[in-house]
């Protein structure tokens, strides 16, 4: 029930101090009072149209602020469904765009986030969260959100984001990419290579690197690849080697000897060499591992925040040395 502010006056009278007595004959008699309180301690406040009308104008504002309360809860509509989907097909992007169309965009009811779990075609299991900036049809419109995928005949997972913009209500997903897929591509690559030449080398493993990278740009993230170094140049022996790309700002800043970090971390050094030529990676001042040109190893090792990190030559020669990534804990 809404609040009604009542507006509060002051009585008004002719002889506001007088007062009749009637004694026990019956009689009466006109008297006027005055207070005679002694010393006073504390004034109070007085009962009186102003005071009285400040409480209404509290207590109105109190429950105005709580019905602006319920209304933010009941704006977000925030809500879980669970839904049987025997005719969408047993597709993310299928799943993610009904939902989307029938339920952000309020074609049942307008929903600005929805957890769901979803059976699609009688086959597999979808559950996400999706969310929108607005529910209404339009060209500014957003949405993004996380689809899980589990097959009900096999225990296996994928996990896709989805984004959708514009009027429509359809959008595109997109599976992350593990740590794992990133670098056994690299290794295919590296493996698959035309011949030996660097130059052909140093591509094979840039796809790799990148294909591990998707989500370098997150902060503790752990698989995440955080920073990528691949050789540009020749260099003699007991030098550090620039060459970094694809460095993570939250982790590391570049200088002319590697990389330094920003912070204290475990992450895990993965490199190849080219053309036989020996390479080491320190941290902190201390050699995490040692190669002889040809190996590709994941070696783990702490970073500190200061401190001058990155690939130093332990021999001499021409031509380029390796590339290599680092892959956070």
């Amino acid at each position: 029930m809404a609040f009604s502010l009542k507006t509060w006056v002051n009585r008004i009278s002719e002889y506001p101090n007088r007062r009749k007595l009637t004694h026990e004959d019956g009689s009466t008699e006109l008297v006027t009072v005055a207070r005679a309180e002694g010393q006073i301690s504390a004034e109070g406040n007085a009962f009186s149209a102003e005071e009285m009308n400040d409480l209404e104008n509290r207590i109105k504002g109190g429950f105005e602020e709580v019905t602006q309360s319920l209304t933010n809860v009941n704006n977000s509509k925030k809500t879980y469904i669970r839904l049987v989907l025997p005719n969408i097909a047993a597709d993310a992007k299928a799943v993610c765009d009904y939902i989307n169309k029938n339920y952000l965009m309020g074609q049942i009811t307008p929903m600005y986030s929805i957890e769901f779990d979803v059976v699609a075609s009688n086959a597999d299991w979808f559950s996400g969260v999706l969310s929108t900036d607005s529910n209404v049809d339009s060209n500014a419109r957003t949405v993004w959100g996380i689809v899980q995928r589990r097959s009900i005949s096999a225990d296996n997972s994928t996990v896709y984001k989805y984004f959708g913009s514009g009027t429509g209500g359809a959008g595109t997903v997109s599976p992350f990419k593990s740590y794992d897929q990133g670098y056994a591509q690299g290794v295919t690559d590296a493996d698959n290579r035309a011949n030996a030449n660097s130059t052909n080398y140093k591509t094979g493993y840039n796809n790799g690197y990148n294909a591990g990278k998707s989500d370098g740009a997150l902060t503790g993230v752990s698989g995440c690849c955080i920073a990528g170094w691949r050789s540009i140049d020749a260099y003699s022996n007991n030098q550090w080697v620039s060459g970094w790309t694809g460095v993570n700002p939250n982790y590391f800043t570049v200088n002319g000897y590697g990389i330094v970090p920003k912070r204290n971390f475990t992450a895990t050094v993965y490199w190849q060499g080219y053309n036989k030529r020996d390479i080491d990676f320190y941290s902190n001042g201390v050699m995490g591992h040692r190669d002889n040109g040809t190996s590709m190893n994941g070696v783990k090792m702490n970073f500190y925040a200061g401190t001058q990190c990155g690939f130093k030559t332990n021999d001499s020669g021409g031509e380029s040395l390796g590339a290599g990534f680092i892959v956070l804990n």
